[in-house]
């Protein structure tokens, strides 16, 4: 069976995918009290560590286990933070990321 989608749906789940990545990560700034908390920023935060991953790691494999170390860097730099600060926004938004995946996600079944 082949799904397709059109323009808008594509578009709708392409919002709620930058939602769900990038609103624990606004929360917990939010809370630790980074300076800059957007969500644009909160969803450039988390995507940077993953491009450097993808893009290092096919050349230096070693380098997917930096991606926490990365990470932590990427919400310092993005968000304007600490260091802790930045482990601190890691740990809500781990946090946050599983009581979502528990408590919704987790009663969805495709077949």
């Amino acid at each position: 069976m082949e799904i397709e989608f059109g323009n808008f749906p594509s578009l709708v789940i392409l919002v709620a995918l930058t939602l769900f990545v990038a609103l624990p990560v606004k929360l917990s700034a939010s809370f630790v009290g980074a300076s800059e908390t957007g969500i644009v920023r909160s969803f450039v935060a988390m995507i940077i560590p993953v491009i450097i991953v993808v893009l290092l790691g096919s050349e230096i494999p070693p380098v997917v286990f930096a991606y926490p170390f990365i990470l932590f860097l990427s919400i310092m730099f993005v968000l304007k933070t600490d260091f802790i600060g930045a482990v601190v926004i890691s740990l809500i938004s781990g946090f946050i990321y599983y009581l979502v995946v528990v408590n919704f996600i987790s009663g969805i079944s495709i077949q």
